[in-house]
C-alpha cells in the first residue's frame, strides 16, 4: 500500500512510519520542521492544514499521529479531523487518525467523558474537548472513509511492541487482562497498521489497548 504518516516527526509518528515500512509498504512521512526519525521514508516538508486534495491523491491510507501539543490552541485539534475527512472525501482514501483517551465515557451510562472528571488536569480539558468535538465532525463527514483510534487512559511512550492489544468501540473507558486502562505507543502503531491493511473499523471510534501491561499511575 501507498501510506502517508501525518506528523511523522513526532514519537508516535516515527513508529507508525518504521511499522509500515517494515511491513513493505510504500511511505511518505509528513514533516513540518524536525525530520522523521527512520531514513527510509520519503519527507514531505507540508504542515497538516497546508494539504489539499491533490497532495494525498494516490494514497492508499493515511494515518495521522496529530497532536496540538499542551502550548497550541486547543482547538487545532477539532481542526485537524476536521480537515483530514476533507482531504479524503468522496475518494476511496482511508483515513485513522490518533485522538485521546479523554473522548472515552467514563461508564456504560455515557453522562460523562474522561476530560469532564474533576481530576483532568486542566491543561488538557480544552485540548480533549476540542479532539472529541473533531472526532464526531471527521465520523460524521459525508462519503470520507475516516477512523478515529484512542489509547488507555495511560499512553506509554516507553513501553514494549507486543503486537497483542485489545480493541473496543463502546467509547467508554476499558481495561486490559491486567485490569489496567494502558496502552503502548508501538503497539497502537501495530494496531493502526493493522486496519489499514485489513479495512478494520471504517466510520468508527476505537479503543486500543495492548493485552496485558501495568502503567504507572494513570494520565487523563
Amino acid at each position: 500500500m501507498k501510506i502517508a504518516v501525518i506528523a511523522a516527526a513526532g514519537h508516535l509518528g516515527g513508529l507508525i512510519v518504521t511499522e509500515a515500512i517494515d511491513r513493505g509498504h510504500d511511505v511518505t512521512a509528513f514533516i513540518n520542521h524536525s525530520p522523521c526519525r527512520d531514513e527510509r521514508a520519503r519527507s514531505v516538508q507540508k504542515s497538516l492544514f497546508d494539504l489539499v486534495p491533490a497532495d494525498v491523491a494516490g494514497f492508499d491510507v493515511i494515518l495521522s499521529a496529530y497532536g496540538s501539543g499542551f502550548g497550541a490552541e486547543p482547538e487545532l485539534n477539532r481542526r485537524a479531523l476536521a480537515h483530514l475527512a476533507e482531504l479524503v472525501k468522496g475518494t476511496d482514501i482511508r483515513v485513522i487518525a490518533i485522538a485521546g483517551s479523554g473522548c472515552l465515557f467514563t461508564d456504560d451510562s455515557k453522562t460523562t467523558r474522561v476530560y469532564e472528571l474533576p481530576m483532568h488536569p486542566e491543561f488538557l480539558r480544552g485540548i480533549s474537548m476540542n479532539t472529541t468535538l473533531g472526532v464526531q465532525d471527521m465520523l460524521a463527514a459525508a462519503d470520507a472513509h475516516c477512523t478515529a483510534v484512542c489509547p488507555g487512559l495511560c499512553f506509554d511512550g516507553d513501553g514494549p511492541r507486543t503486537g497483542q492489544y485489545l480493541t473496543d468501540t463502546s467509547v467508554t473507558v476499558q481495561k486490559n487482562r491486567d485490569g489496567e486502562s494502558y496502552t503502548t505507543y508501538s503497539d497502537m502503531a501495530c494496531a493502526m497498521l493493522d486496519m489499514a491493511e485489513q479495512g478494520l473499523f471504517d466510520h468508527a471510534f476505537v479503543n486500543v489497548l495492548s493485552a496485558a501491561g501495568k502503567p504507572g499511575p494513570a494520565v487523563y
